[in-house]
């Protein structure tokens, strides 16, 4: 330890040394001088400006700064700024003659050593000015962009920039539009998705494009990062920041952003000398840009379907069912899982799916394990249901309930005005931690089926997934379905870095043609994968929501975000009318009508491939038995019509 470590090991903080003298003689109107950098602002003189409230609480506090850096200073709360034009960047300033009108100047203020003792401590909070709103109108500038800071100007000991071919070979991989931020045009870009605002606007126009226009942002550890990460306002946005040294800027400083909707992906160098190690391959995964599949399987698979039977005979899998939701966009004062759904019997979507748990059960002769995620508005609703209806013939000992989180609703200031169930991310997380995986390992039980309640096709308990996921050695098995169209408002399914990776269609190019994988929701994850993931705490993703007469932000999570962490994720290509019926909708599209038509027509395909008849036109429904047919039951409806009264 040399003499300078010693002394400030020992001697006090000489800010704190400062302030105490000042606080004593009675100093409250202080003058920083400041010339260096924008990320400064809140890594470091945010802290400053806390530390002198702190000994003087009613201190007037005035920046004097050059004129690039005064917007900058304008996101801090309640202090002056004077901007002096001569200033010039990396250039030695000199204070003007008289401050007599200050009753102090703190100059040199060191923004690492003076408050150190704010890291992992204290979130700096950056005011947003509504008025900066509309300044991104200024430019014309398309939806959901990627936004990029080619060259941090700022120089240290190490090389902060990644190389620019690697920003060319990035930019040609991508079809997304492209913004480039920046002081300087240091180089051309030619890709034709690439817009170049560099050197062409303003702090505040640069944070409202940010803002209002870009679906993520790449760029290396600078001012404009800093300044981003710490806007105390909600709006979502992916932020990849490139680090050759982790132990600076915002990772130093080892704090949440205070916007709840921010992504923070940071991507180290395994060179601590220079970013310009970090591979390409780690950015295009973490900007979720997709390939087309190359490879899926196709359902059909006789022995698949075979090993998965014998597996459920042996109780190796259990079904949770994502039940949290409300009946809010069906028009429906209940919960969604208490929706009428069936055509004759109007069984709900919950008794519909205990009962295929209950028909299975009996085809395998193993009671199968059930259990529902709920949330803190249902949960009492689909409890009492359950018990009213004596669990549909389940044993009380099958069905397990737990309960999801609920996230905020925030208004534009982001203050809480309300709040609401947290989205699927964490179902898998908060399974494991309720107790349930625990009690099915002891059970046996090895593979966990995901199905969502609003999916009247959706099966429980589904041989050949089940028996692909064990013979293929996957942590993850998806039943997908081929988009009717790419404007079909379905998740996509791609590849990235080897890995299956889903994205909202509304994240896709326009022209998304060749990515005709699509989502349905419905996946089988084995219990060594959840164990492994039962740690993580997956960000938020938020969504402009009415709520009365007010647009807010719904927060969420994604079980999307866990798939990254799969060793091996196998997709199942299976006919969409087999699988999926999705109620999402009050008319139209993906609604009650619709899943009953589909229903009615998965009823009769059934019949007919069971009793080798033509189904009637009449409506009816079958019952879950048909669904898990017993050998009896084929042999008893072999050629047999369907009674005339349903």
């Amino acid at each position: 330890m040399n003499f300078k470590q010693l002394w400030r090991k020992f001697v006090p903080n000489p800010l704190d040394r400062k302030l105490k003298k000042a606080a004593l003689r009675g100093h409250k109107k202080i003058l920083i001088p400041w010339n260096r950098g924008l990320g400064d602002i809140p890594l470091g003189l945010y802290a400053i400006l806390e530390r002198i409230r702190a000994f003087i609480p009613d201190a007037k506090i005035t920046f004097m700064t050059r004129p690039d850096l005064a917007d900058g200073f304008s996101l801090l709360e309640n202090v002056e700024i004077v901007v002096c034009a001569e200033w010039k960047r990396k250039v030695p300033y000199t204070l003007p003659a008289d401050l007599s009108s200050y009753d102090y100047v703190l100059e040199n203020p060191d923004p690492t050593y003076w408050v150190k003792w704010q890291l992992g401590k204290l979130v700096p909070k950056l005011k947003w000015n509504s008025k900066w709103d509309n300044l991104y109108k200024k430019f014309n500038l398309p939806e959901r962009c990627l936004g990029v800071h080619v060259n941090s100007e700022t120089s240290y000991g190490y090389e902060k920039n990644w190389p620019v071919h690697k920003f060319d070979e990035l930019f040609d991989a991508l079809s997304s539009p492209i913004l480039l931020f920046g002081l300087h045009k240091t180089h051309i870009f030619n890709q034709p998705n690439v817009i170049d605002l560099r050197g062409e606007m303003t702090l505040p126009e640069l944070l409202s494009i940010i803002k209002n226009r870009c679906g993520g942002l790449l760029t290396p550890d600078s001012g404009i990062l800093s300044l981003i990460y710490y806007l105390d306002v909600p709006f979502p946005l992916r932020i990849i920041s490139l680090w050759a040294d982790p132990h600076q800027g915002i990772l130093k400083q080892n704090v949440p952003s205070p916007n709840p909707l921010l992504q923070h992906i940071p991507l180290i160098s395994s060179d601590t000398k220079t970013a310009a190690v970090i591979p390409l391959g780690f950015v295009k995964e973490a900007l979720h840009i997709l390939q087309p599949l190359d490879s899926y399987a196709t359902s059909g698979n006789k022995d698949n379907y075979a090993h998965g039977k014998k597996l459920l005979s042996q109780g190796k899998s259990g079904c949770l069912i994502l039940a949290g939701g409300q009946g809010t966009r069906l028009s429906s004062a209940q919960s969604k899982a208490l929706t009428p759904v069936t055509l004759v019997k109007h069984k709900s979507l919950l008794q519909l799916f205990c009962e295929k748990t209950l028909a299975a059960s009996n085809a395998y002769g193993h009671p199968l394990p059930l259990a529902i995620m709920t949330s803190p508005l249902n949960h009492q609703e689909i409890a009492s249901f359950l018990q009213e209806n004596h669990f549909f013939g389940l044993k009380p000992s099958q069905v397990s309930l737990f309960s999801q989180e609920m996230l905020p609703l925030l208004d534009d200031q982001g203050h809480a005005i309300s709040s609401g169930p947290d989205g699927n991310g964490h179902s898998l997380k908060l399974f494991f931690q309720s107790g349930i995986y625990k009690k099915w390992k002891e059970e046996g039980v090895k593979y966990l089926n995901m199905i969502p309640i609003d999916n009247p096709l959706a099966d429980p308990f589904d041989a050949e997934l089940l028996g692909t996921q064990s013979l293929s050695s996957s942590d993850i098995c998806i039943k997908a379905i081929i988009r009717e169209s790419p404007e079909e408002q379905v998740g996509i399914l791609g590849a990235c870095n080897g890995k299956v990776l889903i994205q909202e269609y509304s994240e896709m190019p326009k022209d998304s043609s060749a990515f005709m994988i699509g989502n349905t929701g419905l996946f089988s994850f084995t219990f060594d994968f959840i164990e492994k993931i039962a740690p993580l705490t997956l960000p938020l993703h938020g969504a402009r929501k009415k709520y009365g007469d007010t647009l807010v932000w719904k927060c969420e999570r994604f079980i999307f975000d866990l798939f990254s962490y799969a060793h091996k994720t196998t997709v199942i290509v299976y006919p969409r009318e087999d699988i999926y019926a999705p109620i999402k909708n009050a008319s139209g599209d993906k609604s009650l009508e619709t899943a009953q038509e589909k229903l009615l027509l998965f009823d009769k395909r059934t019949y007919e491939k069971i009793s080798g008849l033509k189904a009637p036109e009449k409506i009816f429904e079958l019952s879950s038995l048909f669904y898990y047919p017993t050998s009896d039951l084929l042999e008893k409806w072999k050629g047999k019509d369907l009674p005339i009264d349903p």
